[in-house]
């Protein structure tokens, strides 16, 4: 009798001492002893938008009770169930840098939940976080402003990837990974006198989260002289036959405008416009012809304005005489 005393005293102890160590695990969590327990499934969800790469498992869960009790702590997937005796519960998430948190399902936005006889279901959803670059364009001096420069972003979806510069800034949401930023022309075709330089956070690379300035500042570079030579394929000619001329263009700020002039015997001793003016985009050569309208001396006069308002001519002698007719060049 006295052992059979002992032996049902020892077996309690044994009993007792097995639920403990069940209700420790994940699938038997919780408080209340010998209480009924439901399942609580808890799905870790993982949004990469932003060229985040984690995973489920790279997040921790935590379960507590309202007393502050933890009562289940696991790696993140999308199905863990946790066997909980009713009452009040919070689920959380240890902090992972560059990844928002937001719970949702049967758990309320903090995390709390009440285990009642149902089962329930709780969601964990990461979200990469978006970078930022913030581009600033600044000029100095000349005739063009900020917004006359095009802003080109390349990296992981930079949005927007094309814009007018700002002086002010334009943000640009941007995944993690590398970057640059580049200033091109998008309104004018010559930006030749405009000296860019970069900023640090122009180029290199950018964490999740992360945030970044890049500055650009265009400074006008006052280009060299305006001026312009003149020269033809010939300085004398008979009446009627036309003249090429080639004037070279160096210096100045692209683009120029061009008026030709004349001075004769018919004009009084001043230079009057031929008819004949235009633009030309680029410097260097510049062709054109004209045709002498009177007998005598004939003065050609080209004139370029660049866009900054310089000016510079050049002038030519040509004589056109009577047609020869057969009789040569020398007397009657």
């Amino acid at each position: 009798m006295f052992n059979r005393k002992i032996l049902t005293g020892i077996g309690i102890v044994a009993v007792f001492l097995l639920s403990g160590i069940a209700m420790a695990g994940i699938g038997v969590g919780g408080l209340g002893g010998g209480s009924p327990k439901f399942n609580l499934t808890i799905s870790t969800q993982v949004i990469n938008s932003y060229g985040g790469t984690l995973t489920a498992g790279n997040f921790t869960i935590n379960v507590q009770a309202s007393n502050g009790t933890q009562v289940a702590t696991f790696v993140g997937s999308n199905h863990t169930v946790v066997s909980l005796v009713p009452g009040t519960y919070y689920v959380s998430e240890s902090p992972v840098s560059g990844y928002s948190e937001a719970i949702g399902g049967n758990c309320a936005v903090n995390g709390s939940i009440t285990i009642t006889a149902n089962a329930a279901t709780c969601t964990v959803t990461n979200r990469d976080i978006a970078s930022h670059l913030n581009v600033i364009e600044n000029v100095v001096g000349g005739p063009y402003s900020s917004s006359n420069f095009g802003i080109q972003v390349a990296g992981t979806s930079p949005t927007p990837s094309s814009f007018q510069g700002s002086s002010s800034g334009t943000l640009v949401t941007i995944g993690a990974g590398n970057y640059s930023v580049n200033a091109a022309e998008v309104r004018f075709s010559n930006f030749t006198y405009y000296l860019q330089s970069y900023s640090n956070g122009c180029v290199g690379a950018i964490g999740l989260g992360q945030n970044a300035t890049c500055t650009i500042t265009s400074t006008f570079t006052v280009p060299s002289a305006l001026s312009v030579t003149l020269m033809s394929n010939t300085d004398h000619v008979e009446l009627g036959e036309s003249i090429a001329f080639t004037a070279n263009i160096t210096g100045g700020l692209a683009p120029y405008t061009y008026v030709i002039s004349v001075k004769n015997t018919t004009s009084n001793g001043s230079f009057v416009p031929t008819g004949q003016n235009g633009t030309i985009s680029s410097s260097g050569n510049f062709n054109f012809s004209e045709t002498p309208p009177k007998l005598g001396a004939d003065f050609y006069t080209i004139t370029i304005t660049d866009s900054l308002n310089q000016t510079a001519s050049a002038t030519l002698h040509v004589v056109a005489s009577a047609q020869n007719n057969g009789k040569g060049s020398g007397g009657p």
